[in-house]
């Protein structure tokens, strides 16, 4: 699951879900000292809203991670 968090509003907690978003599905991910590569994707909507604990706005996803060796 990826957790982005703003004290400032919810759009920039959707902002910032969105670079990483970007990030990791343009990119290949791999492990150093295993012979081994792969992907994320999403696998749920992203879910949005208020956290009285953490006081801020929240924007969480949902991902699985593919890989291949």
């Amino acid at each position: 699951d990826v957790y982005c968090y703003s004290k400032i509003s919810s759009s920039e907690a959707n902002d910032i879900y969105h670079l990483v978003y970007n990030n990791l599905h343009a990119s290949r991910l791999s492990v150093s000292g295993l012979d081994i590569t792969g992907y994320a994707r999403e696998t749920e909507r992203p879910e949005t809203g208020y956290s009285s604990k953490a006081k801020g706005w929240f924007t969480i996803g949902a991902y699985s991670v593919f890989t291949g060796g």
